[in-house]
C-alpha cells in the first residue's frame, strides 16, 4: 500500500491544478546511479541529484486497472550525444529502476517548508509509481539522425505468464543438486526396467 505524506494529502483533495514531476532513478550498474528528472535545470531530493538537462523524453503514467496488468513500463529518452548507446555495449538488462511523482506546492500557503509554487524536495512528499528492474531496451535513429532511446522495465505481475523448462535428465538435475538422485531412473528414450518387489526369500 502506498504511503502518502500529509502535506501531498492536502494537495491532492482540495488543489484543483496540481503540477508534477517525475523522478527517475536507473542504477546502480557499473558503479553508476543515473538520477533524471522532467523539471527544467534539475532537483535536489533528500540530498540526492536529479539532472534536468538529460533528454527525459517520456514517462509512462501511473495506471489504474481493475484487472491483473502484465504490461511492461516504458521510458524514452532522447540520446544527441550516443550516450545510451554505449551504456547498452555492457548489458542493460536487470537493473533496478525506482520512478517517482513529485509534486510543486499549489496551495495557498506554505506546506513543510516549502513556499508556494515551488517543488518539494523530500522523498517523503514523493509517490512511487514505479520499482523494479529493466527487461529490455531498443535504440532508434530517424531520418533527420536523431537518436532516441526506449528503456522498458519489467511489469511486477508478468511473472505470471513466465514458463521455465526442466530437462528431466540425472545429469541436468545433478548440475543443480549433486547430491539430487531422484532422476536415476528417468531415461531419454524408451528402454524396459524390472523391478523386484515384494516379500523377499531365501
Amino acid at each position: 500500500m502506498r504511503t502518502i505524506s500529509p502535506d501531498i494529502q492536502i494537495i491532492l483533495d482540495f488543489v484543483e491544478n496540481i503540477s508534477y514531476f517525475y523522478l527517475v532513478t536507473i542504477g546502480p550498474f557499473s558503479g553508476t546511479i543515473i538520477r533524471d528528472t522532467s523539471i527544467t535545470g534539475g532537483i535536489t531530493m533528500s540530498g540526492d541529484v536529479f539532472s534536468g538537462d538529460n533528454g527525459l523524453l517520456y514517462v509512462d503514467p501511473p495506471r489504474m486497472s481493475s484487472t491483473v496488468d502484465k504490461e511492461t513500463y516504458k521510458i524514452s529518452y532522447a540520446d544527441p550525444s550516443f550516450i545510451w548507446r554505449t551504456r547498452f555495449e555492457s548489458g542493460f538488462s536487470g537493473v533496478p529502476i525506482i520512478i517517482r511523482v513529485g509534486f510543486f506546492n499549489t496551495w495557498t500557503s506554505t506546506l513543510n517548508n516549502t513556499p508556494v509554487g515551488y517543488p518539494f524536495n523530500t522523498y517523503t512528499d514523493t509517490i512511487t509509481v514505479y520499482s523494479g528492474f529493466s527487461d529490455m531496451a531498443s535504440y532508434s535513429i530517424n531520418m533527420e539522425g536523431e537518436a532516441s532511446m526506449t528503456l522498458e522495465c519489467s511489469s511486477p505481475m508478468g511473472s505470471l505468464s513466465l514458463s521455465r523448462s526442466l530437462l528431466t535428465t540425472d545429469d541436468n538435475m545433478r548440475q543443480r543438486y549433486p547430491n539430487d538422485n531422484s532422476f536415476e531412473q528417468v531415461f531419454l528414450g524408451s528402454k524396459g526396467v524390472d523391478v523386484l518387489w515384494g516379500k523377499k526369500t531365501s
